[in-house]
């Protein structure tokens, strides 16, 4: 066998350790990924992909719901933090995408001490089939939150409210 370099030898090192470190990224990009899908997964299935689209376009989501029966939101919300330029940009690229925005509003919540939470971004969509929660009017003059599941429009539950007065 042949004796190297010097040169020869610290060619064959930086070599290696070009190999070691482009397996070191391939094994973390494919760690990610698969970190990433099981995120992904463990989403509502009616809010994953508007949650994924403005994950993937560099927005910091920290909440989700897809809006049905038993879950935090009415409809389908995406929550996330930043200033004004954030929120312009998560609607951007929303629109741009095709999702179905309904609304982008600025949230304060009042803890139990009474003091407003940090401020942060909701932005909400329609729900497909029409779903969510619905206005309606009864015969017995009372208005009524009916609660509608996804693409069926089945009727989940209805909150009675008394309408409010109109003046003669």
């Amino acid at each position: 066998m042949a004796k190297l370099t010097s040169r020869a030898r610290r060619e064959h090192r930086l070599q290696r350790l070009r190999l070691t470190a482009h397996a070191a990224v391939f094994a973390r990009d494919a760690a990610e990924r698969a970190r990433g899908e099981a995120f992904y997964a463990s989403l509502d299935p009616g809010i994953r992909n508007e949650v994924r689209t403005l994950i993937e376009a560099g927005v910091e989501t920290f909440e989700s719901c897809e809006g049905t029966d038993g879950h935090c939101y009415p409809e389908p919300t995406v929550a996330f933090e930043g200033e004004h330029a954030a929120a312009l940009y998560a609607l951007h690229i929303a629109v741009q995408r095709g999702l179905p925005v309904d609304k982008l509003r600025r949230v304060w919540h009042i803890g139990k001490d009474g003091m407003p939470d940090r401020p942060r971004w909701e932005m909400t969509f329609h729900h497909p089939g029409g779903g969510g929660l619905q206005y309606t009017e009864g015969r017995d003059g009372f208005a009524y939150w009916t609660r509608v599941q996804g693409v069926k429009g089945q009727r989940l539950d209805r909150q009675r409210k008394p309408r409010a007065k109109r003046d003669p």
